[in-house]
């Protein structure tokens, strides 16, 4: 070899450690980290869910673990799942004026956010909220 030294393995960063891609030691870590986070699993946790905490901690379970219930308790703590379902009493003049979407989620288990360009009325939004570019 010219430079010498080892031939470094190529990893996929976009596809590792995804669910659908898993080994079978990152399978069983994906395992553990259930059973240790299962008293405070929630409805969208899911398989994608868990695979980020566990990249996060390069598949050690008990660090991911620790992780992830430190985080939904810190959510519990702040009330962070209430706004997901709160109404905000200006919420539909807001969307007439600045409209905004956000539609499920792509492959990667990442959501979608769309903002339509063009849509939007800031002259609008600053009458009728009485913002100035100092408050954005």
């Amino acid at each position: 070899a010219m430079f010498g030294g080892k031939k470094k393995e190529v990893v996929d960063m976009t596809t590792w450690g995804r669910p659908d891609t898993l080994d079978d030691k990152q399978k069983e870590a994906l395992q553990a980290f259930k059973v240790q986070c299962q008293h405070v699993f929630g409805g969208k946790d899911d398989d994608h869910v868990c695979c980020r905490f566990l990249r996060a901690r390069n598949f050690d379970s008990g660090k991911a673990a620790e992780l992830f219930i430190a985080m939904k308790h810190w959510r519990t703590a702040y009330g962070t799942d209430a706004l997901l379902t709160e109404t905000l009493p200006h919420t539909p003049e807001l969307e007439r004026y600045y409209p905004t979407i956000q539609h499920k989620h792509d492959k990667l288990g990442r959501p979608i956010y769309i903002e339509p360009l063009g849509r939007q009325d800031i002259k609008r939004l600053v009458v009728q909220y009485g913002c100035t570019t100092d408050d954005m």
